[in-house]
């Protein structure tokens, strides 16, 4: 579904995940990590690997088959890696701040493995004079496709169930 001409969200439901699997690991995960100043999410390694191939190749296929209907036709480039960022927060766990991913990806993405229960935590998108323009609450298991430069920010939670987000990203070039 499209929510904007260029913001395509997709809910991958049919995807097989041990889900309390995945939540417990990277929970373990966020709580070992020591975040400083300018982190926001920590890197999945090669721990979480079956999970991010998976997610990566169901991005790059939708991106290839849908999201080129907006973004245009276009071929990876080398530089590409198979590297996920998990953003794991709570109501006392909040590390927000509104952003964009200009210099490290073409086309950005977010995948939402666990959304609270209490319709908090969405994702707020900006003009570039940070006005708040749109702001949409994601489902368990949505993956929001959109443009390197859309500025954009996690919204606070209300509770303290987690939501856990993974960033990917795809470099880029256009081809026609």
């Amino acid at each position: 579904m499209w929510i904007t001409s260029k913001i395509l969200v997709v809910n991958l439901c049919n995807l097989e995940l041990d889900e309390k699997y995945w939540y417990d690991k990277i929970v373990f995960e966020h709580k070992q990590h020591s975040y400083n100043v300018i982190d926001n999410n920590f890197l999945l390694d090669e721990k979480f690997q079956k999970l991010t191939d998976t997610l990566i190749k169901n991005f790059h296929k939708i991106s290839e088959e849908e999201y080129s209907i907006s973004f245009g036709k276009y071929k990876l480039l080398p530089e590409n890696s198979n590297i996920c960022w998990a953003y794991v927060t709570n109501k006392n766990e909040h590390r927000g701040g509104i952003h964009h991913h200009v210099k490290t990806s073409i086309i950005n993405s977010v995948f939402y493995l666990n959304m609270p229960s209490n319709n908090s935590g969405g994702i707020s998108f900006y003009d570039d004079t940070y006005k708040r323009c749109l702001t949409y609450q994601p489902k368990k298991y949505d993956l929001i496709i959109f443009p390197n430069y859309f500025l954009h920010q996690p919204e606070r939670i209300n509770t303290e169930e987690y939501r856990i987000s993974i960033n990917m990203e795809i470099i880029c070039q256009s081809v026609g």
